[in-house]
């Protein structure tokens, strides 16, 4: 075989040329990242419907909580959109784009809201729109509720234009709570009173305070307050007691019968020694106004304080208007008539304010706008 044959049999074995174009190295690189971002976008997506529909249930740690609110606040844009608090901007309902000529849809507004945990569940601050606003987030708080996994969701307005909702885990005033006297005595004047809505411990501060009244219709633990705060006063030797108790003819029988000895003057229904007891009240507060302008230069009993030789005393009124009607527990012919207010005030002195509740009479002489001290 010569030479030039075999030249021609490689020459028609070889392939066909083709048109070769150089593409730029950044063409698979976009390649690629569109490929991952699109990816992404479906992963995120997805995770985003999968947490919106299955969140996590009622937390008890703190990570568990701010999860909780995290989920909360991933899907409010949703819970806006269905609730029907969204603003539709009707100026932008005519809208067309420019190259196509196809209608808009009108632009939807959400309102901002911003979430943190609070001890019994959430905080929400949430900017007001336009036709969303109180009365707007009021009607759908139930269904916040459900939303969130909260028993239920307060609204309230805390600002021009922001609105403060709370949701709640569970409700500690709704639930009893149980009390042990321990026997120690009160620390800052402040006596216990129970939790608040978020399950804190709520207590009332004693000093410059005139009177406290306890209302509530029967059975609501007025007395069972009254005597936990006894039971927390009968530890300091700085705090003394007396109890007028409208309900029993004899103090020691009534709801107050086991702190009687801890009491330095007590009394039932009868209106005389009621009217008795206060009388020796209101001349022990004169004569306490005149001792600490001697011992102490001032007038003010809480500019030192309660002390052992200067106590604060404090009055129990249980059932009022037992005294201030003259209606006795007695039987039908024995009810008397005259009111203690009227006795004491034809004395030539203003009486300490009778009260359904605890009060503890000023040591200083000013005059509440009623004329009682």
């Amino acid at each position: 075989m010569t030479l030039a044959k075999l030249r021609a049999g490689a020459a028609s074995a070889a392939p066909p040329a083709r048109l070769h174009l150089p593409v730029p190295v950044w063409v698979p690189v976009l390649e690629w990242a569109v490929i991952v971002g699109l990816v992404v976008m479906v992963a995120r997506l997805g995770y985003g419907r999968w947490r919106r529909h299955r969140g996590p249930t009622a937390p008890d740690r703190d990570a568990s909580m701010r999860r909780w609110v995290a989920w909360v606040a991933r899907r409010w844009s949703w819970d806006a959109q269905n609730l029907g608090l969204v603003l539709i901007d009707d100026t932008t309902r005519h809208r067309v784009q420019w190259w196509s000529g196809r209608a808009l849809p009108p632009v939807v507004f959400y309102p901002s809201a911003r979430f943190e945990p609070a001890p019994n569940g959430l905080r929400c601050w949430l900017s007001t729109l336009p036709g969303v606003g109180l009365a707007e987030v009021i009607k759908r708080a139930d269904h916040l509720a459900n939303a969130w996994g909260c028993v239920r969701v307060d609204v309230t307005q805390d600002a021009p234009g922001r609105l403060l909702l709370c949701g709640h885990l569970s409700d500690p005033l709704g639930r009893p709570w149980t009390i042990a006297p321990d026997g120690r005595p009160l620390e800052h004047w402040a006596l216990h009173v129970g939790v608040n809505e978020d399950g804190g411990q709520v207590y009332l501060p004693l000093g410059n305070l005139s009177g406290i009244t306890i209302a509530g219709v029967p059975g609501t633990g007025k007395t069972s307050l009254q005597r936990w705060w006894l039971c927390q006063l009968a530890g300091h030797p700085a705090a003394q007691v007396a109890v007028l108790d409208g309900k029993v003819s004899d103090a020691a029988d009534g709801d107050y019968g086991a702190l009687a000895a801890r009491c330095f003057a007590t009394c039932g229904d009868e209106l005389g020694d009621a009217n008795q007891l206060l009388t020796q009240l209101y001349e022990l507060m004169r004569a306490r106004s005149g001792w600490l302008r001697a011992n102490r230069g001032t007038a003010q009993f809480w500019d030192h304080g309660p002390a052992p030789d200067c106590p604060l005393i404090l009055v129990v009124v249980d059932e009022s208007h037992t005294y201030v009607t003259g209606a006795s527990r007695k039987g039908p012919g024995d009810v008397r008539p005259e009111r203690v207010a009227p006795d004491q005030a034809g004395q030539g002195g203003p009486l300490p304010r009778v009260r359904h509740g605890l009060h503890h009479p000023k040591t200083d002489r000013r005059r509440h706008p009623d004329g009682h001290p």
